[in-house]
């Protein structure tokens, strides 16, 4: 007997509003509260019923069911239920309608995999449970899945008992204000349910809702309830018990959210959720079972045959969902909604809940109770008003008539302007006259080489009078010319010439051959617009270089672009110091020649001291490099600021951006894959840039469109949703990799690879959805190492990834090999930059449970290693110093070794010459520190610094 006392033991009466959940429940609907969980990785089952029953046996109060008008214990046990579907929407299952028997259970947890996707979903009865409490007992089993310490909860009060202490007001509820449909009431089927997810906060969402229903209603006035908890009366009760109480707010289709919002507000302080009525019900408890059913039948037939509702919607807010909480494990989830229980006498109940800067309204409603036409009008205006959908028409309306050869271009300037000077080197200066002299001069030798039209000629020369001249040459013949950087390893240039089938490499050798020409013709090729005038080579998957080809059309596009943005018609001057075999640097070279402007050439490595110079060169009004070059400004230059300064080639932080911003009247944030023709987005940076990680790319070039395509190859129309950037129009060039152009909005685009998202019509760029990334404006796919690490005998497995601005290379191999051998293997084969930082040896690649690499276990690896040294030589201690928060291994001594890419060496360099020297010798030493930067040592820096000291 004592045993079946303790069994059923009383936890307490079951309420009025809960007895009237009940009856709803029977006589119409599902009364559930479902939350849906959906997570990355499945679901570990046996540790979700463990910290089910941990949670069952410490709150048993909270497990109730239901006999006579009391709420008893429940000792039976809870076990998640797993199932398997294959449907396009999960809300359309039968599950979402099924009811609950509250004389045998109140709570029920599954485990559904569907179409790859998991989810958790929790369904307690709504007789129990509010959505506060709800979340109370969800937060202790997620306690002790995740090792933490329970909070208390119980359920021994319900709503009347509450109260009952609290000075609660003896006014009625205003419920009479009801409404009529326009539609035909139908009666009642199933519920349904419909989910908005925005992508981002929405402050005052409640009332803003209720203006969007009430426009659709055409009322004057439309009553809403917004149930409002009052736990906040006891702060230290957690009871999981119904204890939300009904406020009210009318809105009209001519109210301003603003008021409504100040309406609710002073109602919530005033308390008026507590009256009597709001729990009373006139004895509703004491009358006969079958009377309250038959009642309630009655009062939803009248409705409808009145075609009327008693009030707008239940709008329900559960706050914040912090989803670090609700983590199963490592496990964390990707979304949330909570469904809303559907009650009959109004047309539609709504939850919001906020996560991971979204929101959720979900909706629920009768299948057969609404018009079709009306709820596509509702949720129509819902969807509008809430998503700031991306006007693709006006921010693509790019349409521009330009001059479609600008190689005619330079050719007349210089024939107009013979006598200008058009070039300055360190030693001497050359007018246009020159310039077409020797472009006739190399032009004459290769048609004697029988250079014929789009033949390809590779252009292997340093930054100098005659790489520009060479370019002007090529397009005398009308060939193709492909620009190869002269630090460019030897093997990496024959795989260029192989692959090209160039026909002839102009290198320093080559131009030594030419003699003077009697080839005084400046006439250029007449090519078509389509025709092919450049190619580049970048880094590919397979280690084979990857080659873009660009049109005649596809450049004049961009300069006649740049010329008309960066107001450089009457001409500029631009220094050209960046890399030649990156389609960056084409701006610094063309824009001065198509506008009969100069080009200033820095033929050393670049440094600081570069910098310094073109920054105090005022003759200089237009510079174009990467952020990386930006990291090494001084910060002390006393000049007159640049015109324009345009950063390209790498995401733009705003550090770097207000380090430079008072020495440039305008800064530009340009944006293009070397596939779309150098630029196809632009921010000119304003007081906004700093609102934001990095500088914004902006708008469209000329004849230009950019779209966002989400996973499934559709066009995302929302703001602030990240998408991958698709791109279409002049610019977009060709490649021999066609994976990425293909057909998109019914046009032919490129899929850059890069995510991105848009926020008040300005598009953002956040990095690579790939393995590609951008290393001082140079493009690095990844794969490019391992396909040359794998070419090693005996190693099986290699992975690379970027992580801290650095490379870092996994190998498992058969063979004990040391980062050395391995180094000394590939750095003939693959782009300086390359090179990793530093090799791992391990067992095999960790794997997710996608069966794809964990980058994460990689990054622990390099986590776990860095920093673990320290070192008492100076120079050591003063390079980590330098390098700030970057982890170096100080046990190496070769910079390279120790994690020092080859600008952070510069940097080091400056550092350096500002606290051992004076002006005097502080530029020998940068000199010499350069020229010996590919091997630089700590040795050779002491060696050094001792020399000019003295």
């Amino acid at each position: 007997m004592s045993l079946l006392k303790q069994k059923n033991k009383k936890i307490r009466n079951i309420s009025q509003n809960e007895i009237m959940y009940m009856d709803m429940q029977e006589l119409l609907s599902p009364f559930i509260i479902q939350y849906i969980f959906k997570y990355e990785k499945p679901i570990d089952k046996n540790l979700l019923d463990f910290a089910i029953s941990k949670v069952q046996k410490n709150f048993k109060d909270c497990f109730v069911k239901a006999k006579n008008n009391i709420w008893i214990e429940d000792d039976s046990p809870i076990k998640t239920v797993e199932m398997t579907t294959d449907v396009e929407d999960i809300l359309t299952l039968d599950l979402f309608q099924k009811k609950t028997n509250f004389s045998e259970k109140t709570i029920e947890i599954y485990s559904l995999k569907n179409r790859g996707s998991q989810y958790l979903i929790f369904r307690l009865s709504h007789s129990v449970f509010d959505g506060k409490g709800a979340f109370l007992l969800l937060d202790n089993i997620f306690s002790y899945i995740n090792d933490k310490e329970p909070t208390s909860c119980n359920n021994f009060q319900n709503d009347e008992d509450f109260i009952k202490d609290l000075p609660y007001h003896n006014k009625s509820i205003d419920i009479s204000n009801e409404y009529h449909l326009k539609g035909e009431v139908k009666g009642i089927d199933k519920v349904r349910f419909k989910i908005f997810e925005i992508h981002k906060y929405c402050q005052a969402i409640i009332p803003k809702l209720a203006i969007c229903l009430s426009s659709v209603f055409k009322e004057n006035s439309v009553k809403f309830m917004i149930p409002t908890d009052i736990r906040k009366y006891k702060k230290d009760e957690n009871i999981v018990s119904n204890l939300v109480l009904p406020n009210f707010i009318n809105a009209g289709i001519n109210d301003k959210w603003e008021d409504i919002n100040v309406s609710l507000i002073t109602k919530m302080n005033n308390n008026s959720e507590l009256n009597k009525k709001s729990v009373k019900h006139f004895g509703y408890r004491y009358i006969p079972k079958s009377i309250r059913k038959t009642f309630l039948k009655w009062l939803f037939n009248y409705k409808v045959k009145q075609k009327s509702f008693m009030g707008g919607a239940i709008i329900s807010h559960l706050g914040r969902v912090d989803f670090e909480k609700y983590k199963i494990k490592d496990n964390k989830p990707l979304s949330f909604c909570s469904l809303p229980v559907q009650q009959p006498l109004i047309p539609f109940s709504i939850v919001i809940s906020e996560f991971e800067n979204k929101t959720t309204i979900a909706f629920s409603y009768y299948e057969n109770q609404l018009e079709k036409k009306y709820l596509d009008e509702l949720f129509e205006t819902i969807d509008n008003y809430f998503n700031d959908y991306i006007n693709y028409k006006k921010f693509n309306d790019t349409k521009k008539n330009f001059n479609e050869n600008f190689i005619d271009c330079i050719f007349e300037n210089a024939k107009k302007n013979p006598d200008k000077v058009c070039i300055y080197t360190e030693n001497r200066q050359y007018t246009y006259k020159d310039l077409l002299i020797r472009s006739s001069e190399i032009a004459g030798y290769l048609k004697k080489q029988r250079i014929k039209y789009q033949d390809k000629i590779i252009i292997n020369l340093n930054r100098s009078f005659d790489y520009i001249a060479s370019i002007l040459a090529v397009f005398k013949t009308g060939a193709i010319f492909i620009p190869v950087d002269k630090k460019e390893n030897e093997f990496r240039i024959n795989l260029i010439k192989e692959k090209s089938d160039a026909k002839l490499i102009i290198n320093e050798n080559s131009l030594d051959k030419i003699t003077d020409s009697n080839d005084n013709n400046d006439e250029f090729y007449n090519y078509k617009a389509e025709d092919t005038i450049y190619c580049i080579y970048t880094s590919g998957t397979t280690g084979e270089p990857k080659e873009v080809r660009i049109s005649l059309k596809n450049f004049s596009n961009y300069i006649f672009w740049a010329n008309e943005t960066y107001k450089t018609k009457n001409g500029c001057t631009m220094p050209l110091f960046t890399s030649l075999s990156v389609d960056l640097t084409m701006t610094s070279v063309f824009l001065p020649l198509i506008s009969n402007g100069a080009i200033k050439i820095y033929k050393d490595e670049f440094s600081s001291l570069i910098l310094d110079k073109i920054y105090n060169d005022n003759e200089i009004n237009v510079i174009k490099c990467t952020p990386t070059h930006l990291t090494l400004f001084k910060n002390n230059i006393n000049i007159k600021p640049k015109e324009w300064l345009i950063v390209g080639g790498e995401n733009f932080g705003t550090k770097i951006y207000n380090n430079i911003k008072k020495y440039n009247k305008n800064i530009v944030n340009e944006y293009g894959p070397t596939e779309t023709t150098v630029g196809s987005c632009y921010y000119i940076c304003d007081d906004n840039t700093n609102n934001y990680k990095n500088a914004p790319i902006g708008t469209p070039v000329f004849n230009t469109e950019i779209y966002l395509a989400d996973e499934n190859g559709e066009i995302i129309k929302e703001e602030n949703k990240i998408g991958e950037i698709v791109i279409s129009g002049f610019g977009v060039g060709d490649s021999d990799k066609k994976d990425n152009f293909r057909k998109f909005n019914d046009k032919d685009c490129y899929f850059t690879g890069d995510l991105g998202y848009f926020d008040n019509s300005i598009l953002h760029c956040i990095g690579r959805k790939d393995f590609q990334v951008k290393i001082n404006g140079q493009r690095l796919d990844l794969g490019e190492i391992n396909s040359r690490i794998l070419q090693i005998e005996n190693i099986k497995a290699v992975e690379t990834i970027y992580y801290n601005q650095r490379i870092f290379s996994f190998v498992v191999s058969d063979k004990k090999y040391t980062q050395k051998e391995i180094t000394e293997f590939i750095e003939n084969k693959i782009p300086k930059i390359a090179l990793p930082q530093k090799i791992y040896f391990i067992d095999n690649i960790p794997l997710s449970d996608n069966g794809k690499t964990d980058r994460k276990k990689l990054e622990n690896y390099i986590k776990e290693d860095y920093p673990k040294t320290k070192t008492d030589n100076e120079i050591k201690k003063l390079i980590q110093e330098i390098m700030e928060d970057e982890p170096l291994d100080l046990e190496k001594d070769n910079l390279h070794q120790m994690g020092v890419d080859s600008l952070g060496m510069l940097l080091i360099g400056q550092k350096l010459s500002e606290k051992y020297f004076n002006n005097d010798n502080k530029e020998k030493f940068l000199k010499e520190y350069i020229s010996k930067i590919s091997g630089m040592s700590v040795i050779i820096i002491e060696e050094l610094i001792n020399k000019y000291k003295k």
